[in-house]
């Protein structure tokens, strides 16, 4: 319990089961949100659990339920009361805490869905091979390491482009050649991918 009052409940109803003293509060709507089954809440200073929950919407229904068992029953003011009176109602403060956390986390969220959006259009435009402004002008360069790819991949003795050494290839960024795996084969020809050092040799930029 906090100590304060966050608003005002009315007694729709009471009952008593066995030994126990049931309450029904009418709540305003916007404050139910802080209103959870078996959650916190303390009516006229008293700390107690809730039970039932029930809202309809700002122009519905809203209420929720509590009990008191036979021995709170004889330590406070409560049980006095009948319905239509008003009780003092302090809500859940780990409530209000979650809501301010969840303010400042969804602005953030919706951030970085709205880069991830931009960046799954980004990443179709290039697949499907179209372009913009921003990089008709860029300049990929050839084949890294090879003259052709096109007419080695179409040449007829393909046994011959398999034995070469293996090359990277920035225009379709893959590899070609990749049967060779050992780790002290060299790279004599240019520019070529070093995949043991996951780096590029003889690089002109």
């Amino acid at each position: 319990v906090q100590g304060h009052v966050d608003n005002v409940g009315t007694i729709m109803d009471q009952w008593i089961d066995e030994n126990s003293l049931f309450f029904k509060i009418a709540f305003p709507y916007e404050f139910m949100r802080y209103v959870v089954p078996k959650g916190f809440i303390a009516i006229d200073g008293t700390s107690l659990t809730v039970c039932d929950v029930h809202s309809e919407g700002e122009d519905g229904e809203n209420w929720f339920t509590f009990m008191l068992v036979e021995y709170t029953q004889k330590k406070i003011i409560l049980p006095s009361k009948k319905v239509g009176d008003t009780v003092n109602v302090e809500v859940d403060v780990l409530g209000k805490y979650s809501e301010r956390a969840w303010e400042a986390f969804v602005p953030k969220m919706e951030a970085l869905e709205t880069k991830v959006k931009q960046l799954e259009a980004r990443l179709q435009e290039l697949e499907g091979g179209e372009s913009n402004a921003s990089t008709d002008n860029v300049n990929y360069g050839e084949p890294i390491g090879l003259s052709n790819v096109a007419a080695a991949a179409t040449a007829p003795d393909s046994q011959q482009v398999k034995n070469d050494t293996e090359k990277w290839v920035r225009a379709e960024q893959s590899f070609i050649n990749a049967d060779d795996m050992r780790r002290d084969r060299k790279n004599t020809d240019g520019t070529e991918w070093v995949r043991t050092k996951q780096s590029f040799i003889d690089t002109q930029y």
